[in-house]
């Protein structure tokens, strides 16, 4: 069968879109999580399985994150240096499924989901 030339190229067009569509998807598209709290912050990369927290401010207030584990586990890591550089660190072997950051004598940022 012989289409004619003026349906030839809306149909192409209309065929083609769901393999457009498909290409820019993924199931798990890859993200870091982060919680902050003021300037602190905690952070889950996108394998969710490493870990990093970040006291930013020179108050004397320490600065821990709190991770849940897929496995049930639930993990602090702190920042042991303060508001030096650098940061506290940590890698699991289950993913974190949610966690959240906080500062002492002082609170806790909301949870979010990694």
């Amino acid at each position: 069968m012989r289409l004619p030339k003026k349906l030839r190229l809306p149909l192409a067009a209309i065929a083609g879109v769901p393999l457009i569509l498909a290409m820019g998807a993924s199931p798990a598209q890859a993200h870091i999580a982060i919680a902050y709290h003021g300037s602190d912050y905690a952070s889950v990369s996108s394998g969710h399985t490493f870990v990093t927290v970040y006291d930013k401010e020179a108050d004397n207030n320490g600065v821990y994150g709190v991770f849940y584990l897929y496995d049930g586990t639930t993990h602090q890591v702190g920042d042991p240096n303060g508001s030096a550089s650098g940061g506290g660190s940590a890698g699991f072997s289950a993913g974190v499924d949610w966690f959240y950051v906080c500062e002492r004598n002082v609170g806790c940022s909301g949870v979010v989901n990694a």
